[in-house]
């Protein structure tokens, strides 16, 4: 699937600095398979030294890779659901409903990225047959 990187600009920092070294790199894939949330997507997670001016040290942060669509999702579900206090003291009924809707969402978003992998697929093998014409 192609990712969608929101962070481009601290990456776009790290590959271009030269002040900036990676040293502890971790990796959670939540893209097939979900987080009991229905939250999906890629995360890095990152200790960067950093040596800049009057600053020298670790800098952990996670990165995180989505597709558009996982995005979305994930901006949708976290003030709504993540977020939402009220949400947290509903009746535990209730709020499972509303995690298995989000759940099912999430799913279907999963099933149409996977579609469009599909048909992205069949047409580069349509341009590259149409080359060879």
């Amino acid at each position: 699937m192609e990712l969608f990187l929101r962070e481009h600009l601290v990456h776009t920092y790290l590959v271009k600095t030269k002040e900036c070294r990676l040293r502890d790199v971790k990796e959670k894939d939540h893209i097939s398979v979900a987080k009991a949330s229905g939250y999906r997507g890629f995360s890095v997670y990152l200790d960067v030294r950093v040596s800049m001016l009057d600053f020298v040290g670790s800098v952990p942060f996670e990165l995180q890779l989505r597709t558009e669509l996982q995005d979305t999702w994930a901006e949708r579900e976290h003030p709504l659901i993540y977020k939402n206090k009220r949400l947290k003291i509903a009746p535990m009924v209730a709020k499972q409903r509303i995690r298995d809707k989000v759940h099912k969402l999430s799913d279907l978003l999963y099933d149409v990225d996977c579609k469009f992998d599909e048909i992205r697929e069949e047409v580069l093998k349509v341009i590259a047959n149409n080359k060879k014409l």
